[in-house]
């Protein structure tokens, strides 16, 4: 039987080994691949890039706010009903764990455009 905590579980898993793959991918394409300045020209040149990942970072940090104001109900037991402070906690984790992976499917895109573009037209196969 799936419950709430299995999908969460499940789904965090997934978005683990995601972000696994595009850190690794990014960071093999920045040895030597790239040239860190027109990366850098990339990164600050592009407003909307940098937009998004300042609201990943924000939401983020709202929601490690949540696990820590959990974890200080926990210690002096004041404020919150104990009935759902796990899934909340869980499903806050998964909410910080999407943000990295989705700032970082950014940068992937970032470092390698025309890959992508390559591959949403369908030239990619065609070579």
């Amino acid at each position: 039987m799936l419950t709430m905590k299995t999908i969460i579980q499940i789904v965090t898993i997934i978005l683990a080994l995601a972000g696994a793959f595009l850190v690794a991918n990014i960071a093999d394409a920045m040895r030597g691949k790239i040239d860190s300045k027109v990366l850098g020209a990339k990164v600050f040149l592009n407003e909307s890039f940098l937009k998004y990942n300042w609201m990943m970072i924000f939401i983020a940090c709202f929601l490690f706010l949540i696990i820590a104001t959990i974890d200080f109900h926990e210690m002096f037991g004041i404020f919150i009903a104990d009935s759902s402070l796990e899934l909340i906690r869980e499903t806050s984790q998964l909410g910080v764990l999407a943000c990295i992976v989705v700032a970082e499917y950014k940068w992937f895109k970032l470092v390698h455009p025309a890959k992508l573009d390559m591959e949403s037209s369908g030239q990619y196969f065609r070579k």
